[in-house]
């Protein structure tokens, strides 16, 4: 099973796949805001739930805004302040012993678009927003298709 986590300034989200890429599984919590501490149990709870629930031990990919890694391993990401100045995946790799890779969520949106082009196509200036399929769609001559 494969974790992706997208973590931002207000959610954790946690989202399941199988081999075949197929979302098994999603969690949303919380970010902690002010201890680190707090922060890193926050994400390592989801992944042993996740282990738990599907009795195996996943791989675990972060999407983080920011700068995810430097070269010393500190994660600089002004919209997480409690893991902002941290060593996010050593430590996280640590508390659970296991590889954790991590990298700026922008970064994992383009990979996304590697194997599926969901977003390849939507209007300019709302960017890859999914609620944007919910609303109404501005003028087609401002839409960008990325796929030509």
């Amino acid at each position: 099973m494969y974790y992706g986590f997208d973590i931002g300034g207000s959610k954790i989200a946690l989202g399941v796949f199988n081999k075949e890429r197929r979302l098994q599984w999603e969690k949303r919590v919380a970010t902690p805001q002010d201890s680190y501490e707090d922060f890193l149990q926050a994400v390592a709870a989801l992944v042993l739930e996740a282990d738990a629930r599907f009795d195996c031990q996943g791989s675990v990919g972060i999407g983080i805004p920011g700068m995810p890694e430097t070269a010393d391993g500190t994660l600089y990401a002004a919209n997480v302040p409690a893991a902002s100045g941290k060593p996010l995946r050593a430590d996280l790799s640590a508390r659970l012993g296991r590889e954790v890779r991590l990298d700026n969520d922008a970064n994992c949106f383009a990979l996304s678009e590697a194997w599926d082009d969901e977003f390849t196509r939507y209007p300019a200036g709302d960017g890859a927003d999914p609620r944007h399929r919910r609303r109404r769609r501005p003028d087609p001559q401002r839409q960008i298709d990325y796929r030509t």
